[in-house]
């Protein structure tokens, strides 16, 4: 069950901020759009990708789901840090500047 402390916004007073702005749980990016934040986002080279998902559990946002044969990706919600990079063993993954 969600309380109001749950969210953050411009409506929740500072006394209802968790203590030192501690986050308890991850992923909160799926209710808001922080793909806008970062116009650099994570690539997928389909021919270098092995179907491990390595990748899946270390986005912190929750962006890269498992997919049927590879990995799929949400970038609406991405903000572009890259971690899932770094986790590919198979370098399939690769940070491109977001063209516009």
């Amino acid at each position: 069950m969600k309380t109001e402390t749950d969210f953050i916004g411009t409506d929740v007073p500072w006394q209802k901020i968790t203590p030192g702005g501690a986050v308890y749980s991850g992923g909160n990016s799926s209710g808001f759009r922080t793909g806008d934040w970062s116009s650099i986002k994570p690539f997928l080279d389909k021919e270098k990708c092995r179907n491990c998902h390595l990748c899946v559990p270390v986005c912190p946002d929750s962006v890269i789901t498992a997919g049927d044969d590879i990995p799929e990706f949400n970038l609406n919600l991405c903000k572009g840090c890259g971690i899932c990079v770094e986790a590919c063993s198979f370098s399939a993954l690769s940070m491109k500047k977001e063209e516009i």
